[in-house]
C-alpha cells in the first residue's frame, strides 16, 4: 500500500473507509496499523488470540488496499443514525 492515492486520503476518509470493514477487521486494523499496538496487546484488548488479530488485520489491510487501488467504487455516505459511519 502506498503511493499518491493513499497519500491523498484524508484522515477522516481513511477512518470512514476502515469503518466499512467487518467489525473484527476494522478493530484489528485500528489497533495494529493505526495505533501501532503489537498483536498480543491488541489480542488482550479484543479478547482474542494474537494469531486471530494478525489474520484479521492482514485481511482488513488487504481489503483496504484493493478498495484504494480500484478507486472510488466504494462510496462513503453519511448516515445520521450511525453518527457519520458510512453505510455499506
Amino acid at each position: 500500500m502506498g503511493g499518491p492515492t493513499l497519500e491523498a486520503l484524508s484522515t477522516g476518509a481513511a477512518l470512514a473507509l476502515i469503518a466499512t470493514l467487518p467489525a473484527v477487521q476494522a478493530e484489528a486494523v485500528l489497533l495494529r496499523a493505526v495505533l501501532g499496538l503489537d498483536a498480543a496487546t491488541a489480542a488482550t484488548i479484543l479478547g482474542k488470540r494474537a494469531g486471530a488479530v494478525r489474520t484479521a488485520a492482514h485481511r482488513g489491510l488487504r481489503t483496504l488496499a484493493t478498495r484504494i487501488e480500484t478507486g472510488p467504487q466504494w462510496r462513503l455516505t453519511g448516515d445520521t443514525r450511525t453518527r457519520g459511519i458510512p453505510s455499506r
